[in-house]
């Protein structure tokens, strides 16, 4: 073995080492997904900014300072990352009031009551069809139990159809009511 064998073997050895302070680094970095229980955008932020502070501690084209400095500002920056993205999901998760503004903005003040009267009114004509249903089995003589029985279904999903309606669109009962049968009177779509 030469001695320029020697020296290349040294140059290929170059930049391996990895200083102690660099794996206190890497350790915040992969705290990201431990700390976010998981996810694909906290571990890719995590590995990628623990392979970012390896690759800087390790260039000698740096001197020690700087490449604490840089690896140091790259876990920071990975770290606002995911504080970044982290309450960027949150708020689209834990907002349904906004979802609901939203909603209701895209919809002039008419359009509003057309919603809610179709919320309101789900059910209200399958209990007409029940109702029918069960007067034609009285004519007929016929048991009208298992009517019956759905007709009481219908009354409670109706009355959860109207209390749904109103708690989405912010309105009280009494006016959800009035919305109903202003919309009976006119006549407008249920569906």
């Amino acid at each position: 073995m030469s001695e320029t064998d020697v020296h290349q073997d040294d140059d290929s050895a170059e930049g391996t080492n990895t200083p102690t302070w660099a794996w206190i680094l890497v350790g915040a970095c992969v705290l990201i997904p431990i700390t976010a229980i998981g996810g694909l955008v906290p571990s890719l932020l995590g590995a990628g900014g623990a392979i970012s502070v390896l690759k800087l501690a390790r260039d000698d084209a740096y001197p020690p300072g700087k490449r604490l400095m840089l690896s140091f500002s790259m876990t920071v920056f990975v770290w606002c990352l995911f504080v970044g993205f982290s309450w960027a999901m949150h708020e689209v998760v834990s907002s349904p009031d906004k979802q609901v503004n939203v909603h209701e903005k895209n919809l002039d003040d008419e359009g509003v009551r057309q919603e809610i009267f179709k919320t309101a009114t789900r059910s209200l004509f399958a209990m007409d069809e029940t109702r029918e249903r069960i007067a034609e089995l009285r004519r007929e003589g016929k048991d009208t139990s298992f009517f019956r029985k759905r007709l009481a279904r219908q009354e409670e999903r109706t009355a959860g159809d109207r209390e749904f309606a109103a708690k989405f669109h912010r309105v009280s009962l009494v006016e959800v009511e009035q919305i109903v049968a202003e919309g009976l009177a006119e006549d407008w779509p249920a569906e």
